[in-house]
C-alpha cells in the first residue's frame, strides 16, 4: 500500500525546499497500515525555511490505526478527468470497495468531479520540464544542446531541451493555473469526507513498458498521465491520498483503489485503510511466479 502525504507533511529539506512548484512529496510503500502510519510519525515535520508547512497534527498518526473512523460520506467515481479507457478490473475494484464501505456503515454515493484534465497536462509539461532543467544545472552546462549528452538518459535530455522553449511568462502562468485548478480539486471535500477512485487505469505493466517506445517529451508525459489519470489532482492540490490493495487479477496481481481526503487529514485515510485492511487483509497475498518461456528470454 502507499500513502501520499499532505504537501510539506514530510520536509524535502534541508537542501530542497520546494521542488516542481510543490508537487513532489516523500513517503514509502509499506505492507501494512501500521507501518505506513508509524513511518509517517517518524518522518513528519518541517525544517526552517520550508516553502510550505502542513497543518499541525494533534496526535500521532499511529494512534489512528484501528481507530473507528465514524460514519463518513464517501463519493466514488471510475471515470477519469480526460478521455482514456479504464480497465474493467480497475472499475470492478472501486465498485467492490464502495460496496464494502457501505457495509462498514459509511454513506457512499456516485460522484463525478468536474476537473479539466487536459489543462493539467498542459501545466505539468511546463512545470516538470522547467524543474528537470533546473535539477541538471549543477552538473551540466544547460546552455548547450543536451539532446546527445553522454551522461543523460534520452528522456531526461528531451525534457530538458523542451524546457528551453518555455518563457518566464509560461512558467508563471502554469503556476497560476495550477492554483486555480487546485481549488476545483478541493471543492468536493466541502461535501465529502473522502473521494474513492481507481489508482491507475489498468493492471500492472510488465517491466520496461513504462520507459520505452516514446519519441518526444510530450509522448512520455502523455504515457505517464494516461496511466495514472486519477492521481494527479491530489499532486496538484497537495491533498493526501492512499492506495490500498483491494482486488486481484487471475495472476494474483494487485489492483488498488485510492481514497483522497481534505488537506492535512491523513488520519482519516489511515483509519479507513485500517478498517479495510481488517475486513480484506492483503499482506499475505503474493503474485503467482510464472516461469518464462524460452521465447521470452
Amino acid at each position: 500500500m502507499g500513502l501520499k502525504p499532505t504537501r510539506a507533511r514530510v520536509t524535502l529539506g534541508p537542501r530542497t525546499f520546494e521542488g516542481n512548484a510543490g508537487l513532489p512529496v516523500a513517503h514509502a510503500l509499506t505492507r501494512s497500515v501500521r507501518d505506513c502510519a508509524v513511518l509517517l510519525d517518524c518522518t513528519a515535520g518541517p525544517v526552517l525555511g520550508d516553502a510550505y508547512v502542513a497543518p499541525r497534527i494533534e496526535r500521532p498518526f499511529g494512534a489512528s490505526v484501528g481507530e473507528p473512523p465514524g460514519r463518513l460520506k464517501i463519493g466514488f467515481h471510475t471515470k477519469p478527468h480526460h478521455h482514456v479507457a479504464i480497465d474493467p478490473e480497475c472499475i470492478r475494484a472501486v465498485e467492490e470497495a464502495a460496496k464494502l464501505c457501505e457495509e462498514l456503515g459509511h454513506m457512499v454515493e456516485p460522484y463525478q468531479p468536474n476537473i479539466d484534465g487536459m489543462l493539467f497536462q498542459e501545466i505539468n509539461l511546463v512545470l516538470w520540464s522547467a524543474d528537470n532543467l533546473l535539477s541538471l544545472s549543477p552538473a551540466v552546462d544547460v546552455q548547450r544542446d543536451l539532446s546527445d549528452h553522454p551522461d543523460l538518459e534520452w528522456i531526461t535530455s528531451q525534457i530538458a531541451e523542451r524546457a528551453k522553449r518555455f518563457s518566464a511568462l509560461d512558467l508563471a502562468q502554469a503556476r497560476q493555473k495550477m492554483h486555480q485548478l487546485s481549488k476545483a480539486v478541493a471543492m468536493p471535500f466541502a461535501v465529502y469526507d473522502l473521494i474513492l477512485s481507481p489508482v491507475v487505469r489498468e493492471r500492472p505493466w510488465k517491466l520496461g513498458v513504462y520507459e520505452s517506445g516514446f519519441r518526444t517529451a510530450e509522448e512520455y508525459f502523455s504515457r505517464v498521465y494516461d496511466y495514472s489519470p486519477f492521481c494527479w489532482p491530489y499532486n496538484l492540490s497537495g491533498q493526501p491520498a492512499i492506495s490500498v490493495p483491494f482486488h486481484w487479477t487471475a495472476e494474483d496481481l494487485p489492483i488498488g483503489v485510492m481514497f483522497a481526503s481534505r488537506y492535512g487529514d491523513e488520519a482519516t485515510l489511515i483509519r479507513v485503510a485500517s478498517q479495510i485492511e481488517l475486513a480484506r487483509p492483503w499482506a499475505g497475498r503474493k503474485p503467482r511466479v510464472v516461469e518464462p518461456r524460452s521465447t521470452d528470454m
